[in-house]
């Protein structure tokens, strides 16, 4: 899910792609000039504050073209007063509505970011989880922002290659997302058939038992051919309900914690929960491990 959010983020930067190129041949060259390093330095020794220096940003990394546009925004005003004794470098400073810009892509790819870091994280969020993400993610594109058309443009773009995906993302974590008790009425804001029950309900069918009781030889034999048959989906449908209007379990429960405790209650949804509350395949960790090697044994 990480890599699409990824490819959903690079959509719209590449709208963004003239005033971020600006920005960042600003950063590229203030990175290059020792005096204006010097004297943004000052200022934050001035203030009694540590020096954040100017981030630039990898282009294949759209993590780190957020980290740059948040910094940025930070030092503008320190930047603008360094810039004051280099004045053939002030000609790289963005104009102020390129300022307003950069602004609002900043807070608009913040909770992007936080996705992206959440699903790359080595704690392994459940899939539950993952689906509470992406429909804060969801929302978040659909809720309008500024007057600014090219950024506009850019979150058009970007929720429709959202939609693209969102559909099959969605009804994959369906089950996972409804068996978690921490977040059931979050990823769903009433209990629909077609999505959660009669799923629920097939694997269940598959899962319990389903009793024949065989007629004695004495039986007549219209008895006979009537083979009475038990089955235990009214008692399965009792128990999702009551799950259902339980309350949500507190964030910090673990999913299958609470599962093991409350087996006696949700015998058939238990055993299901087992199988389905399991962390996501995540290839981060590996990405991590070769990007490490690549530091330590180079051409060098």
């Amino acid at each position: 899910m990480a890599h699409i959010l990824n490819l959903i983020v690079a959509t719209g930067l590449e709208i963004l792609k003239t005033p971020i190129k600006k920005l960042r041949k600003l950063i590229t060259v203030i990175r290059k000039s020792t005096k204006v390093l010097e004297e943004l330095e000052n200022l934050f020794v001035i203030e009694e504050k540590q020096f954040l220096r100017p981030i630039l940003d990898c282009k294949t990394r759209w993590n780190s073209t957020y980290q740059m546009i948040n910094r940025a925004c930070f030092l503008k005003e320190y930047i603008q007063m360094a810039l004051v004794r280099s004045p053939n470098l002030s000609s790289y400073f963005p104009e102020e509505n390129e300022w307003e810009l950069y602004k609002d892509l900043d807070e608009f790819l913040e909770q992007f970011y936080d996705a992206t870091t959440t699903l790359s994280s080595q704690t392994y969020p459940t899939i539950a989880h993952s689906r509470i993400i992406l429909l804060a993610i969801k929302k978040d594109l659909e809720t309008s922002r500024g007057d600014e058309s090219l950024l506009k443009d850019a979150i058009n773009a970007m929720k429709t290659k959202y939609n693209e995906y969102y559909k099959k993302l969605e009804s994959s974590s369906h089950i996972s997302a409804f068996l978690d008790p921490r977040y059931k009425r979050y990823c769903f804001s009433e209990m629909q058939d077609n999505e959660i029950i009669l799923p629920i309900q097939k694997l269940l069918e598959k899962q319990l038992p389903v009793t024949s009781i065989v007629p004695k030889k004495t039986s007549s034999f219209l008895q006979r051919l009537k083979v009475q048959t038990t089955n235990s989906l009214p008692i399965v449908d009792n128990e999702i309900n009551k799950y259902w209007n339980a309350t949500d379990a507190d964030e910090s429960v673990k999913p299958l914690e609470w599962w093991k405790t409350h087996f006696s209650e949700y015998p058939n949804l238990a055993k299901l929960a087992r199988d389905y509350l399991s962390i996501q395949a995540s290839s981060v960790p590996c990405e991590q491990l070769f990007s490490i090697a690549g530091q330590v044994l180079c051409k060098s």
